[in-house]
């Protein structure tokens, strides 16, 4: 826990933070997309207009895997250990 985090921000349009962690034997299953699409329809009926995740910036697969579900870097971020994917809640998967 860091409470002195702050949100940078370049991250303002994207008001909610969104996360998942899967377990090795559970990635491949197409589980993830579920809970991420799970996410963004539970976002957008909230009234949310965007998301961010903050991803590993070593974690290859798990950028790979956002990019894939429609999320890219965020501009205007500072460079860190993590790259902050995000998407507008227009671009949301539909019910």
């Amino acid at each position: 826990h860091n409470p002195d985090f702050a949100i940078p921000t370049a991250l303002e349009p994207y008001p909610s933070h969104g996360h998942i962690d899967l377990l090795p034997q559970a990635r491949g299953m197409g589980i993830g997309g579920q809970a991420i699409r799970f996410l963004e329809t539970r976002m957008r009926r909230a009234g949310s207009t965007g998301l961010y995740l903050p991803v590993d910036s070593r974690n290859a697969k798990a950028l790979a895997f956002y990019a894939a579900l429609g999320y890219r870097s965020a501009d205007g971020v500072p460079a860190g250990p993590f790259i902050y994917m995000v998407k507008p809640a227009k671009d949301f998967a539909s019910d």
